[in-house]
């Protein structure tokens, strides 16, 4: 056992049962050579602030911290933001969604020229749910000036 390890440990429970719970061998004590462990759990309502430490999804470092909630991690996909794996501090994996995945590994497409490509921008654009930018909403942030005076004479 190394510390960082998860390991299951028999626990008793509120029924006075033997139950084998998760728990995270932190180090190695000093003496005897007794483990202090960490225990694991889901039940974030029986936390009791100022002694447990909430690891929530929210947090930069949950998808480092070796927990295992699939479901969490999905809907972050899901939602757009890749999930990074990381193996020992070193980023080993993401995550994506079905439709990231997709875009990414589709074979290239050939583009005919420029209208071509604005025409496929303008579809990717709306799938993603964002509504471009009309002819008339162009033509108004496009300034009104002549521009400078030129000649190819000195």
């Amino acid at each position: 056992m190394n510390a960082g390890d998860v390991i299951l440990t028999p626990l008793p429970q509120a029924d006075g049962l033997m139950k084998n719970r998760p728990t995270i061998a932190l180090r190695r004590m000093p003496g005897f050579g007794d483990w202090l462990l960490c225990g694991v759990s889901t039940q974030l309502h029986q936390e009791i602030p100022g002694f447990d430490d909430s690891v929530l999804a929210e947090h930069d470092d949950y998808a480092s911290s070796g927990l295992k909630s699939p479901s969490l991690m999905v809907q972050r996909a899901e939602a757009g933001e890749p999930v990074h794996i990381t193996r020992r501090g070193k980023r080993v994996a993401v995550i994506l969604s079905e439709r990231d995945f997709n875009r990414l590994t589709a074979a290239p497409r050939k583009r005919t020229g420029y209208l071509d490509f604005l025409a496929d921008w303008r579809k990717r654009v709306q799938e993603e749910g964002c509504e471009p930018l009309t002819d008339q909403e162009v033509a108004s942030l496009r300034s009104k000036e002549t521009g400078r005076d030129f000649s190819w004479d000195q």
